[in-house]
C-alpha cells in the first residue's frame, strides 16, 4: 500500500491542500492542492514509502485547518513483513438513540486504547456504523465526531457496509445510491492487492503479509441478487480473488453472520442462512482463515471448524471442528497449529448498541459467547501468527485465540565444520532451547553433528534441528626428504588437503620465522598439490624457519612444515698456505665454513669433509705444489682461497754443478743454463707462500725466467727431471 486517500468535508465551500511529509525527513514536504472549491473533499497521495509515518497538514490557502504533529498515518508494510500488524474491528457502534450506547461506544473506544496504546494499523467497520439510517448528518455526529480526531485522523479505515447503510433511501438496497458510498472511497481497481471488483460496495487489498477483503451483505447486484447468491457479480468475484491470492493469511469481513444466536438468530433468517449454506463452502475450500461480522449486537466467537452448513445443532465437534480446543493458547487450552484448514467466525456487534434476545443458547460450534459486555476485536498478525483478542468495555481480555501456520518443524542442517549457524524458532512468541537459550535465534558454531530443539514456554510449539557437521578441513604441509633450505635455491611446499571449502580464493601459503614474522606470502591452489618458491638471499642464517597455511578459517586442522634452518655455502682454505718441508708424510691443515658434508678438490682429486678443521695427509710421490680447484656442499658451489701450499724439495739429489743459474741476484732475467743432457726439467718458481709466479718445461739446454714483475724478495726456483730434482733460492732486487 504506497498510497492514502484523505477525506475531510468543509462548512463552506473553499479550494485545499494537503502538505505532507516523511516523519523522519520534514525537510522535503510535498504538497497537492485541489483543482476546485467544495464542501467535500478528498485528495490521494501516492508514491509513498512502504512502512513509513507520515505527517499531514490541511490548509485552506495559508490557513491551517487541521493539523499537528499528532496529525499522522502509517503505510503498509511490503508483504514480505514478519512484523507485527495491528487490525481493530468492530461493528453496529454509532447508535444514539439510547445513552447505553453512547456511553458504550465510548467505553469501547477508550478500552481499545487502553490495552494497546501503540499503533494500529487498520480499523475494520463491520457494517451499521450510524444509526438509524447511515445519513451523512448521522455519520458526523454519531461516528466521526463521537470518536474525535484522535482515532479519525490517524487510522486508515477500511468499511464494509451494513443493513442500516441502505435504510438511507428506499431505494438503496437496489441502486446502492446511499451516502455511504460518498462518505468513503474504496479500492475499485485492485490499486492496493486483490482483484478489481470495479464497485466500492466491495473490494479487497493486501496489507503485509494479510489479505482482506470486505464484502457487501445486504446491496443487491443488478438490482436482485445478494452476495450469498452464486448468480451475483460479486459471489463470482469473491471466488476469482481467493482464487488469485498469494498470502499466508485471509481475513473476509462484512455484516450479517453466517453463526449467530443470541441477538439475530441465524438458524431463523434467511439472509443468514443462505450465507451459511452458500459461503462456508467457498470458505472452506479457499481455507479462509477468519471471518469477521457485524449484525448481532453480540460477542460471538467459533472454534476453527469447517463443513458445518446445517442447522446449530447439527454441529459435530467430532466432525466439525478441525482441532479439539478452543484456542485460547493457554496452560489449558493449546492455540491452531499449523492451521491449514477450517476457520473461525468472529461476531463483534457489541462496540456501540448491545442488545439480547433473551435467548442464553450459545451455538454449539461457538468457543466464547458474551452478551452482557460491549467490547471490539484487536487482530494481531505478526509472521507465521495470529492472535485475536476481544477486548470488554472495562478493559478487559475476554477471550482470546491464536492460530498458527508452518510449525512445528523438523529441519535438518547441512553445514561446515565450525561454521556460524543461525537457527530460529519457527513461530513468534516465547522460547525455551534445549541449550538454555530464551530468544527466537540461537548461532552456534559446531563442530560435531548437533540436534538442538526449541519450544514454547508452554510445551505446545516444537522445531526440532538436526545439524549435519562436515568433517573438519585439513591442510598438511610438509617438504621433501631430500629438500635443501638455501638462500636464493627453489623450496618445495606439498600439501594434502580434505574437506575445504569449495572457494579458496582467500587462502595463502606463508614462510614465517619462528618468532611468527610473515617473511613471504603466497597464494593457495587447491588444483595443485605443492608450491615452489625462491628462499630469499636476505634469510638469517641464525633463525629458524617454517611453511603455514593462513585463512580465515580458524577451525582447519593444520600440520605445518617442520622449522628449518638455511644451510650455508661452503668455504675452503689452507689454514697455513705458502711453503712447507718436504716429509714421507705431508700432513694438510684444511678449514671449512658453511653446511657440511662438504667436498673439497684438491689439484682435482675430491675430498669429502665432515668436521671445520681436517688433516688431510699425502705420501710421496705428490706434487711439490697442492691448490684447492673447486668446493661443493648442500647449496652447490662453494668458494675458496686461491692461495695454494709449495711443498719443499728434499736435499738437492741434483749435482749443483749440473746447472748455472746467474744473476743471482737479479732484476729482469734469471738464465738456467744445463751442462748435461737430462731431458724435460720441469721449471717452477714460488714465492714464500708457495704461491706459484711461473711454471715451464725447459726441453734444451738454456731457459730464460723472467723475474722483471715480482716484487723484491726471496724465491724458490726447483728444477725437476724425471729422476732428480734441485732447489735453489734467489733474490730479487
Amino acid at each position: 500500500m504506497n498510497e492514502m486517500t484523505l477525506s475531510w468535508k468543509t462548512d463552506v465551500q473553499v479550494k485545499s491542500k494537503v502538505v505532507y511529509y516523511n516523519a523522519n525527513n520534514k525537510s522535503q514536504s510535498l504538497e497537492i492542492e485541489e483543482q476546485e472549491a467544495g464542501v467535500y473533499h478528498e485528495v490521494r497521495l501516492q508514491n509513498l514509502l512502504p512502512n513509513t509515518k507520515y505527517i499531514y497538514h490541511i490548509f485552506t490557502g495559508d490557513q491551517l485547518i487541521s493539523g499537528s504533529s499528532s496529525q499522522f498515518f502509517y503505510t503498509a508494510p511490503d508483504s514480505q513483513t514478519t512484523q507485527e500488524i495491528t487490525f481493530w474491528a468492530m461493528g453496529d457502534f454509532g447508535d444514539h438513540g439510547k445513552s447505553v450506547y453512547v456511553e458504550n461506544q465510548k467505553a469501547v473506544s477508550e478500552a481499545f486504547k487502553t490495552v494497546n496504546p501503540g499503533k494500529t494499523d487498520l480499523w475494520l467497520w463491520l457494517g451499521d456504523h450510524a444509526y438509524c439510517c447511515g445519513t451523512e448528518e448521522q455519520y458526523d455526529r454519531q461516528v466521526f465526531n463521537a470518536y474525535g480526531p484522535k482515532l479519525m485522523n490517524n487510522i486508515p479505515v477500511m468499511p464494509s457496509p451494513g443493513n442500516h447503510e441502505y435504510y438511507a433511501t428506499g431505494s438503496g438496497q437496489a441502486d446502492r445510491k446511499i451516502p455511504y458510498f460518498d462518505i468513503f472511497s474504496l479500492p475499485t481497481q485492485g490499486e492496493i492487492g486483490g482483484i478489481s471488483s470495479k464497485t466500492e460496495a466491495y473490494y479487497s487489498y493486501n496489507y503485509g503479509n494479510v489479505h482482506l477483503i470486505s464484502l457487501d451483505s445486504f446491496g443487491l447486484d443488478d438490482g436482485m441478487y445478494r452476495l450469498s447468491d452464486s448468480r451475483s457479480r460479486q459471489y463470482q468475484w469473491l471466488i476469482a480473488d481467493l482464487k488469485a491470492n498469494t498470502l499466508p493469511w485471509v481475513i473476509v469481513y462484512f455484516h450479517h453472520p453466517p453463526y449467530s444466536s443470541l441477538s439475530h438468530v441465524s438458524d431463523a433468517e434467511q439472509e443468514l442462512l443462505d450465507i451459511r449454506r452458500n459461503l462456508v463452502p467457498v470458505f472452506d475450500q479457499y481455507q479462509v482463515d477468519l471471518v469477521l461480522n457485524g449484525h448481532s449486537h453480540v460477542y460471538e466467537r467459533s472454534f476453527l471448524m469447517k463443513d458445518h452448513t446445517g442447522s446449530g445443532l447439527t454441529f459435530n465437534p467430532d466432525i466439525h471442528q478441525v482441532q479439539k480446543t478452543n484456542g485460547n493458547y493457554t496452560a489449558e487450552n493449546a492455540p491452531y497449529i499449523n492451521k491449514t484448514e477450517g476457520t473461525i467466525y468472529a461476531v463483534a456487534g457489541s462496540a456501540g448498541r448491545i442488545d439480547w434476545n433473551g435467548l442464553n443458547i450459545p451455538l454449539p460450534c461457538n468457543a466464547y459467547t458474551n452478551h452482557t459486555e460491549g467490547g471490539s476485536l484487536m487482530i494481531k498478525v505478526n509472521d507465521n501468527r495470529l492472535d485475536g483478542s476481544w477486548i470488554t468495555a472495562g478493559t478487559e481480555i475476554k477471550d482470546r485465540f491464536t492460530l498458527f501456520k508452518n510449525v512445528n518443524k523438523v529441519i535438518t542442517r547441512n553445514v561446515s565444520y565450525s561454521e556460524n549457524v543461525t537457527l530460529a524458532a519457527s513461530w513468534p512468541g516465547s522460547y525455551r532451547w534445549s541449550d538454555g537459550s530464551r530468544g527466537r535465534e540461537v548461532t552456534l558454531q559446531p563442530i560435531k553433528d548437533t540436534i538442538l530443539v526449541v519450544s514454547d514456554s508452554l510445551g505446545y510449539l516444537m522445531d526440532r534441528f538436526e545439524i549435519k557437521v562436515a568433517p573438519q578441513p585439513e591442510v598438511k604441509l610438509y617438504f621433501n626428504e631430500d629438500q635443501t633450505f638455501c638462500r636464493g635455491q627453489i623450496l618445495t611446499v606439498r600439501y594434502e588437503f580434505a574437506h575445504l571449502p569449495e572457494d579458496t580464493s582467500g587462502y595463502f601459503l606463508q614462510l614465517l620465522s619462528s618468532s611468527g614474522k610473515v617473511i613471504e606470502e603466497f597464494r593457495f591452489h587447491r588444483d595443485f598439490n605443492q608450491h615452489h618458491f625462491m628462499l630469499p638471499e636476505n634469510l638469517a642464517l641464525n633463525e629458524e624457519y617454517y611453511v603455514s597455511f593462513k585463512s580465515d578459517l580458524e577451525y582447519i586442522s593444520l600440520v605445518n612444515t617442520p622449522t628449518f634452518r638455511l644451510e650455508e655455502n661452503a668455504y675452503a682454505a689452507f689454514k697455513s698456505s705458502g711453503l712447507m718441508p718436504y716429509s714421507d708424510e705431508l700432513k694438510l691443515d684444511i678449514e671449512i665454513t658453511g653446511s657440511l658434508p662438504a667436498t673439497i678438490f684438491i689439484n682435482e682429486q675430491p675430498f669429502t669433509l665432515t668436521e671445520n678443521l681436517n688433516t688431510l695427509i699425502f705420501h710421496p710421490p705428490f706434487p711439490d705444489y697442492f691448490e684447492i680447484t673447486q668446493v661443493t656442499n648442500s647449496c652447490g658451489e662453494g668458494s675458496f682461497d686461491v692461495n695454494g701450499v709449495s711443498v719443499l724439495p728434499p736435499l738437492s739429489k741434483m749435482d749443483a754443478a749440473i746447472f748455472n743459474i746467474y744473476p743471482n741476484p737479479g732484476s729482469e732475467f734469471v738464465f738456467i743454463e744445463n751442462t748435461e743432457t737430462l731431458g724435460p726439467i720441469f721449471i717452477t718458481l714460488t714465492d714464500n707462500k708457495g704461491i706459484i709466479k711461473y711454471r715451464n718445461i725447459n726441453q734444451g739446454q738454456s731457459q730464460k725466467v723472467p723475474i722483471e714483475n715480482l716484487p723484491s724478495g726471496v724465491y724458490i726456483l726447483s728444477l725437476q727431471s724425471q729422476e732428480k730434482k734441485f732447489v735453489k733460492k734467489i733474490v730479487v732486487q
